[in-house]
Protein backbone atom coordinates (compact mmCIF):
# COMPACT_ATOMS: atom_id res chain seq x y z
CA UNK A 1 0.00 0.00 0.00
CA UNK A 2 1.14 3.36 -0.88
CA UNK A 3 0.39 6.22 1.70
CA UNK A 4 2.49 8.61 1.17
CA UNK A 5 -0.44 12.07 0.80
CA UNK A 6 -1.07 13.91 -2.50
CA UNK A 7 2.39 15.26 -2.72
CA UNK A 8 4.59 12.11 -1.98
CA UNK A 9 2.55 9.26 -3.42
CA UNK A 10 2.33 10.62 -7.20
CA UNK A 11 6.03 11.64 -7.38
CA UNK A 12 6.48 7.93 -6.00
CA UNK A 13 4.41 6.26 -9.08
CA UNK A 14 6.11 8.91 -11.72
CA UNK A 15 9.72 7.86 -10.48
CA UNK A 16 8.59 4.62 -10.98
CA UNK A 17 8.90 3.91 -14.71
CA UNK A 18 9.55 0.91 -16.71
CA UNK A 19 9.04 -0.74 -20.09
CA UNK A 20 5.26 -1.39 -18.94
CA UNK A 21 5.06 1.84 -17.40
CA UNK A 22 6.76 4.81 -19.43
CA UNK A 23 4.70 7.46 -17.56
CA UNK A 24 4.80 6.13 -14.23
CA UNK A 25 3.23 3.17 -12.27
CA UNK A 26 -0.11 3.00 -12.80
CA UNK A 27 -0.82 5.95 -14.75
CA UNK A 28 -2.20 4.67 -18.38
CA UNK A 29 -4.86 7.04 -17.53
CA UNK A 30 -2.12 9.86 -18.00
CA UNK A 31 -3.98 11.08 -14.33
CA UNK A 32 -1.50 10.35 -11.92
CA UNK A 33 -0.71 13.89 -10.19
CA UNK A 34 -3.15 15.67 -11.84
CA UNK A 35 -6.28 17.38 -10.27
CA UNK A 36 -4.32 18.34 -7.14
CA UNK A 37 -6.43 20.13 -4.29
CA UNK A 38 -5.94 21.95 -1.11
CA UNK A 39 -8.28 23.80 1.14
CA UNK A 40 -8.84 27.58 0.63
CA UNK A 41 -7.58 29.04 3.53
CA UNK A 42 -8.13 33.03 4.48
CA UNK A 43 -6.67 33.40 8.04
CA UNK A 44 -8.14 36.84 10.18
CA UNK A 45 -7.42 37.88 13.67
CA UNK A 46 -9.35 39.78 15.83
CA UNK A 47 -7.76 42.06 18.89
CA UNK A 48 -10.30 42.32 22.12
CA UNK A 49 -9.92 44.65 24.50
CA UNK A 50 -11.26 42.05 27.00
CA UNK A 51 -8.84 38.82 28.06
CA UNK A 52 -9.23 35.57 26.27
CA UNK A 53 -6.74 33.52 27.60
CA UNK A 54 -7.25 30.84 24.40
CA UNK A 55 -3.37 30.09 25.65
CA UNK A 56 -5.03 28.20 28.89
CA UNK A 57 -5.59 24.22 28.76
CA UNK A 58 -5.01 22.33 25.37
CA UNK A 59 -5.89 23.96 22.04
CA UNK A 60 -9.93 24.37 21.46
CA UNK A 61 -11.91 26.22 19.23
CA UNK A 62 -15.15 25.47 17.47
CA UNK A 63 -16.58 25.19 13.54
CA UNK A 64 -19.19 27.42 11.76
CA UNK A 65 -20.83 25.81 8.84
CA UNK A 66 -23.10 28.16 8.04
CA UNK A 67 -22.06 28.73 4.25
CA UNK A 68 -20.83 25.46 3.34
CA UNK A 69 -23.05 24.33 0.88
CA UNK A 70 -23.85 25.70 -3.00
CA UNK A 71 -25.91 28.85 -2.36
CA UNK A 72 -27.60 30.48 -5.53
CA UNK A 73 -26.95 34.21 -4.43
CA UNK A 74 -23.63 33.48 -4.99
CA UNK A 75 -21.37 34.04 -7.90
CA UNK A 76 -19.56 30.48 -7.48
CA UNK A 77 -20.05 26.74 -6.25
CA UNK A 78 -20.15 25.58 -3.29
CA UNK A 79 -18.37 27.02 0.45
CA UNK A 80 -16.32 26.88 3.14
CA UNK A 81 -16.33 25.90 7.32
CA UNK A 82 -15.21 28.76 9.47
CA UNK A 83 -12.63 27.57 12.32
CA UNK A 84 -11.77 29.75 15.26
CA UNK A 85 -8.43 28.98 15.70
CA UNK A 86 -6.90 29.11 19.66
CA UNK A 87 -3.84 27.65 19.14
CA UNK A 88 -0.33 28.57 18.83
CA UNK A 89 -1.06 31.70 21.77
CA UNK A 90 1.20 30.72 23.78
CA UNK A 91 3.81 33.56 25.04
CA UNK A 92 6.70 32.59 23.10
CA UNK A 93 4.07 31.94 20.05
CA UNK A 94 2.90 35.51 20.41
CA UNK A 95 6.04 37.25 20.36
CA UNK A 96 7.68 35.13 17.51
CA UNK A 97 4.26 36.41 15.52
CA UNK A 98 5.45 39.79 16.56
CA UNK A 99 8.15 41.95 14.04
CA UNK A 100 10.29 43.96 15.06
CA UNK A 101 12.52 44.11 18.05
CA UNK A 102 13.06 46.21 21.30
CA UNK A 103 10.51 48.86 23.20
CA UNK A 104 8.13 48.68 20.18
CA UNK A 105 8.19 44.56 19.81
CA UNK A 106 7.69 44.21 23.86
CA UNK A 107 4.45 46.59 23.71
CA UNK A 108 2.24 44.76 21.21
CA UNK A 109 3.04 41.48 22.33
CA UNK A 110 2.04 42.45 25.52
CA UNK A 111 -1.27 43.87 23.98
CA UNK A 112 -1.70 40.78 21.55
CA UNK A 113 -1.10 38.21 24.51
CA UNK A 114 -4.27 36.98 25.55
CA UNK A 115 -6.48 39.42 23.64
CA UNK A 116 -6.76 38.21 20.66
CA UNK A 117 -7.67 34.86 18.76
CA UNK A 118 -7.85 33.94 14.92
CA UNK A 119 -10.56 32.47 12.40
CA UNK A 120 -9.89 30.63 9.21
CA UNK A 121 -11.81 29.27 6.32
CA UNK A 122 -12.05 25.22 5.13
CA UNK A 123 -13.14 26.66 1.59
CA UNK A 124 -13.64 24.08 -1.23
CA UNK A 125 -11.31 24.44 -4.37
CA UNK A 126 -13.23 22.77 -7.11
CA UNK A 127 -10.76 19.82 -8.90
CA UNK A 128 -8.88 21.60 -11.96
CA UNK A 129 -6.62 19.37 -14.11
CA UNK A 130 -4.55 22.25 -14.75
CA UNK A 131 -3.14 21.77 -10.67
CA UNK A 132 -0.98 19.13 -10.57
CA UNK A 133 2.05 17.29 -8.39
CA UNK A 134 4.76 16.77 -11.22
CA UNK A 135 8.65 15.80 -10.80
CA UNK A 136 10.66 18.89 -10.67
CA UNK A 137 12.66 18.69 -14.01
CA UNK A 138 16.01 20.87 -11.83
CA UNK A 139 15.73 20.31 -8.26
CA UNK A 140 16.88 17.18 -7.00
CA UNK A 141 16.55 15.89 -3.34
CA UNK A 142 19.69 14.21 -1.45
CA UNK A 143 19.18 11.40 -3.04
CA UNK A 144 19.66 12.56 -6.25
CA UNK A 145 16.20 12.49 -7.32
CA UNK A 146 13.20 14.70 -8.48
CA UNK A 147 11.91 16.50 -5.72
CA UNK A 148 7.99 17.10 -6.22
CA UNK A 149 7.30 20.12 -8.16
CA UNK A 150 3.68 21.51 -7.10
CA UNK A 151 1.18 23.73 -9.22
CA UNK A 152 -1.80 25.00 -7.53
CA UNK A 153 -3.80 28.34 -9.15
CA UNK A 154 -7.38 29.61 -7.91
CA UNK A 155 -9.50 30.16 -10.43
CA UNK A 156 -12.43 31.45 -11.40
CA UNK A 157 -14.48 29.81 -9.03
CA UNK A 158 -11.60 29.62 -6.44
CA UNK A 159 -10.99 33.36 -6.21
CA UNK A 160 -14.80 34.56 -6.07
CA UNK A 161 -15.18 32.36 -2.71
CA UNK A 162 -11.80 33.72 -1.57
CA UNK A 163 -13.45 37.12 -1.55
CA UNK A 164 -16.87 35.99 -0.43
CA UNK A 165 -14.98 34.12 3.04
CA UNK A 166 -13.06 37.60 3.70
CA UNK A 167 -15.69 39.64 3.67
CA UNK A 168 -17.62 37.21 6.15
CA UNK A 169 -14.58 36.55 8.39
CA UNK A 170 -14.18 40.45 8.61
CA UNK A 171 -18.24 40.44 9.34
CA UNK A 172 -18.07 38.07 12.28
CA UNK A 173 -14.87 38.95 14.05
CA UNK A 174 -16.70 43.44 14.12
CA UNK A 175 -19.79 41.14 15.16
CA UNK A 176 -18.14 39.80 18.27
CA UNK A 177 -16.13 43.06 18.73
CA UNK A 178 -12.79 43.29 17.45
CA UNK A 179 -11.27 46.49 17.82
CA UNK A 180 -8.76 45.73 15.34
CA UNK A 181 -7.96 42.78 12.56
CA UNK A 182 -6.06 42.33 10.14
CA UNK A 183 -4.31 39.31 8.21
CA UNK A 184 -7.48 37.90 6.31
CA UNK A 185 -6.27 37.08 3.08
CA UNK A 186 -5.69 33.75 1.05
CA UNK A 187 -2.37 31.70 2.42
CA UNK A 188 -1.41 29.64 -1.00
CA UNK A 189 -0.40 25.95 0.89
CA UNK A 190 -1.27 26.75 4.32
CA UNK A 191 -4.14 25.05 4.59
CA UNK A 192 -2.05 21.79 4.74
CA UNK A 193 -4.60 19.88 3.14
CA UNK A 194 -3.91 18.34 0.19
CA UNK A 195 -5.86 15.77 -2.32
CA UNK A 196 -6.18 14.45 -5.31
CA UNK A 197 -3.82 13.35 -7.55
CA UNK A 198 -4.81 9.69 -7.55
CA UNK A 199 -8.30 9.98 -7.91
CA UNK A 200 -10.59 7.24 -7.54
CA UNK A 201 -13.34 5.97 -9.79
CA UNK A 202 -14.46 3.18 -11.64
CA UNK A 203 -13.45 4.19 -15.13
CA UNK A 204 -10.01 2.76 -15.81
CA UNK A 205 -9.64 5.80 -18.23
CA UNK A 206 -11.16 8.60 -16.06
CA UNK A 207 -9.13 7.61 -12.57
CA UNK A 208 -6.34 5.83 -11.01
CA UNK A 209 -8.02 3.62 -8.32
CA UNK A 210 -11.09 1.93 -8.32
CA UNK A 211 -13.76 2.66 -5.30
CA UNK A 212 -11.28 0.09 -3.38
CA UNK A 213 -8.52 2.39 -3.80
CA UNK A 214 -6.86 -0.10 -5.94
CA UNK A 215 -4.92 0.69 -8.91
CA UNK A 216 -6.67 -0.02 -12.19
CA UNK A 217 -3.53 -1.18 -13.75
CA UNK A 218 -1.53 -2.61 -11.34
CA UNK A 219 -3.78 -4.90 -8.91
CA UNK A 220 -1.40 -5.88 -5.91
CA UNK A 221 -0.94 -1.73 -5.17
CA UNK A 222 -3.40 0.10 -3.21
CA UNK A 223 -3.45 3.58 -1.94
CA UNK A 224 -4.00 4.64 1.42
CA UNK A 225 -4.40 8.50 2.06
CA UNK A 226 -6.10 11.82 0.35
CA UNK A 227 -4.71 11.86 -2.33
CA UNK A 228 -7.68 9.24 -3.98
CA UNK A 229 -10.04 11.72 -3.42
CA UNK A 230 -11.75 13.41 -6.11
CA UNK A 231 -13.41 16.18 -3.88
CA UNK A 232 -11.97 17.79 -0.62
CA UNK A 233 -15.29 19.14 0.69
CA UNK A 234 -14.99 21.97 3.36
CA UNK A 235 -14.12 20.09 6.37
CA UNK A 236 -10.57 18.59 7.54
CA UNK A 237 -10.39 15.20 5.58
CA UNK A 238 -8.35 13.37 8.05
CA UNK A 239 -11.59 11.51 9.32
CA UNK A 240 -12.08 10.25 5.85
CA UNK A 241 -8.76 9.57 4.62
CA UNK A 242 -9.03 7.11 7.99
CA UNK A 243 -12.09 5.93 7.17
CA UNK A 244 -11.08 5.20 3.86
CA UNK A 245 -7.84 3.38 4.75
CA UNK A 246 -9.77 1.26 7.28
CA UNK A 247 -11.47 0.03 4.22
CA UNK A 248 -8.80 -0.17 1.87
CA UNK A 249 -7.54 -2.36 3.77
CA UNK A 250 -10.52 -4.77 5.10
CA UNK A 251 -10.51 -4.94 1.13
CA UNK A 252 -7.22 -6.00 1.06
CA UNK A 253 -7.99 -8.61 3.38
CA UNK A 254 -10.63 -9.90 1.42
CA UNK A 255 -9.09 -10.20 -1.80
CA UNK A 256 -6.09 -12.21 -0.24
CA UNK A 257 -8.04 -14.27 1.28
CA UNK A 258 -10.08 -14.80 -2.74
CA UNK A 259 -6.19 -15.45 -3.98
CA UNK A 260 -7.59 -12.35 -5.79
CA UNK A 261 -3.97 -10.36 -5.63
Amino acid sequence: MAAGNAVETPRLLLLSTSSRFPDGLANSSGLVGKYFTEHLGVFAYGLFSERLDPWRGAPSGGLIQDYYATNARNNFARGWTIVVTNSSHWPLSVAQRVPGWGTEHKARTKQLFAHFTGVASIGEQLPDVRNHVTLDPIVKDNLGLPVPHLVNRVHANDQAMITAISVRLKELLEAAGAIEIWGNEHGPGESAHYLGTCRMGTNPSTSVVDPWCRAHDVPNLFIGDGSVLVTCGSVNPALTISALATRTAEGIGTAFRRRDL
